[in-house]
């Protein structure tokens, strides 16, 4: 599909595309290609998957909760890697005791019904104002608490598009650096908007030059980021603060990665660029309360400077035969579990916790990166002063040492431009030693893959290297598209070792008789599952034993 917002360079590269694949002996050449992938996909999301059993309809009878739990910390070890969570670990077991007490007394509320959960709705009034006044925010700061950052910043987009055509512009324009969040695009695709990507500078930082002369009479809001997710490099706020102030254009600054680690740095002793709502050109701002703001649920906060830009986001419709209509957020009803144990660690932590994680994740990101520069061929991309450590090597393919590193357990993303591996600084990498083994895995990884064959190419390089060098990019979101797709498939029938389905030929056993030969597979069937039973009782045991060994 070619959308009308996209350059005209584009929509004709797509048409040629297009009609290339639609002549029948390349179509069924792609195809056959394309099926191959999605098998070759679908059996790399279910590598972690070693039983092959899986629930396609509801059981008989309800299972106890011993055998529910028991398939839940079963399901808690798949392809478990290392250092992902944002957790303290130095206090994790208490922080977790005290959500799960939270989540048990709000698991049913919702914040929007106010009338009917008071209590949680003015948590969620408690987690907005404390996250404004860490960033500076005046009397007048306003936002609402949204489903993680990727809506977040679809509601500031969404918001200055609206005021956008308040003014009697209907074709609002998103001026953003290159590396800045691929949600915008989201939600230009969603909203009718169109976006201009502007290349950075050498420092990976916003090129203020450049996004100046891409502002227009359309431009309804400019992006920065504090930090960006690929580099974790700090665009130069100040500046297109100022820039914006001087066209009268809103500035969003996309704080998702660093909220919870930037406004402590300077309680932390540490230099920080102004970056907030002391700059008078930003008028809003988004905050992840994961990450580094350590809150089990996926929320974000998302503020603005005063109420006349939060009205434009908030959606009502007052013509519904059913009532009033009015929502915040994307989401009719939210959950109220999530806000309660965010509210509680946050008010657990204290300015005091979250200064002391700061300087954890600024100390361990800053000594990666030092420990990194003294590998042989590894060059640092962007600041790694924050967070964020990425770096690419000229000894070994960088998506072949990817692959290496996830394999040993770490959190290793790569990345597209440059080819370069991201590592994003959790607690539990700044624990003592981790940093030192890290970078034991990496020299035996480097040296190991320096020893093979060099143009052989792993399941990341393949991929990244196609991504590279395919013009057709329809093709790669083809293969996007089935990559997400799998997440929801079945693992495949012959490498299951048994049907947790109970089905027979597809039909539920509430469906079949049981009596002649359907009933004596039936009868297996049951028998068989019982086994299975004992057996994933064992297995949950085992595992529950070597967990409590390991702590």
């Amino acid at each position: 599909m070619i959308r009308s917002n996209e350059p005209p360079l584009v929509q004709i590269r797509k048409s040629v595309f297009s009609l290339l694949r639609s002549l029948p002996w390349v179509r069924r050449k792609l195809e056959a290609d394309l099926a191959k992938a999605q098998v070759e996909i679908e059996e790399e999301v279910h590598q972690y998957d070693h039983m092959r059993e899986f629930y396609k309809f509801l059981p008989e009878r309800c299972m106890d909760s011993e055998e529910i739990l028991a398939d839940g910390r079963r399901y808690a070890m798949m392809g478990e890697r290392r250092h992902v969570q944002h957790y303290d670990p130095q206090t994790r077991d208490e922080d977790m005791k005290l959500s799960a007490k939270l989540f048990d007394l709000f698991s049913h509320s919702d914040p929007h019904r106010s009338d009917a959960f008071p209590g949680v709705r003015k948590m969620e009034a408690e987690i907005l104002k404390m996250t404004c006044a860490m960033f500076h925010g005046g009397k007048d700061a306003c936002g609402v608490v949204a489903g993680g950052g990727t809506e977040a910043l679809m509601l500031a987009c969404l918001a200055y598009r609206n005021r956008s055509r308040a003014r009697g512009e209907w074709r609002a324009e998103i001026v953003a650096p290159s590396t800045a969040h691929p949600a915008l695009d989201k939600a230009a695709a969603f909203f009718d908007m169109t976006i201009k990507r502007i290349q950075v500078d050498g420092d990976d930082r916003a090129n203020v030059g450049a996004m100046k002369r891409a502002i227009g009479p359309r431009t309804c809001m400019i992006i920065a980021s504090a930090p960006n997710h690929i580099t974790g490099t700090v665009d130069p706020i100040e500046k297109l603060a100022k820039l914006a102030q001087r066209y009268h254009i809103p500035l969003h600054v996309d704080c998702t990665l660093g909220g919870f680690v930037l406004p402590f740095m300077e309680h932390a002793d540490y230099s920080v660029p102004a970056y907030d709502f002391r700059l008078p050109g930003v008028t809003s701002i988004s905050a992840d309360l994961h990450r580094y703001g350590q809150c089990p649920g996926r929320l974000s906060v998302l503020m603005y400077r005063e109420p006349v830009f939060l009205r434009h986001q908030f959606f009502t419709n007052s013509e519904w035969p059913g009532g009033c209509y009015a929502t915040p957020t994307m989401s009719g009803g939210r959950d109220g579990g999530a806000v309660a144990t965010a509210w509680a660690i946050m008010l657990r932590k204290g300015r005091d916790g979250y200064i002391n994680a700061c300087q954890r994740i600024v100390e361990g990101t800053r000594q990666l990166a030092y420990r990194l520069q003294g590998i042989d061929g590894i060059s640092i991309k962007g600041s790694a002063d924050l967070c964020v450590v990425a770096f690419t090597t000229s000894e070994v393919n960088v998506y072949n040492l990817v692959d290496f590193m996830v394999h040993k357990g770490w959190h290793v993303d790569p990345l597209l431009s440059p080819a370069a591996a991201r590592i994003p600084i959790t607690l539990s990498m700044c624990e003592e030693g981790v940093i030192e083994h890290f970078i034991e895995d990496l020299e035996v990884g480097i040296c190991n893959l320096k020893s093979m064959e060099s143009d052989k190419l792993g399941t990341t390089a393949s991929f990244y290297h196609m991504l590279k060098k395919v013009n057709d990019k329809t093709l790669v979101d083809e293969l996007s598209m089935i990559r997400l797709a799998a997440h929801y498939s079945i693992p495949p029938p012959a490498e299951r070792r048994s049907l947790r389905t109970l089905s027979v030929e597809g039909r539920k056993l509430s469906m079949l008789g049981a009596t002649g030969e359907m009933g004596k597979k039936l009868e297996e069937l049951r028998r068989g599952y019982q086994k299975d039973k004992e057996a994933r009782k064992e297995a949950a045991a085992a595992a529950a034993q070597a967990i409590k060994d390991e702590e």
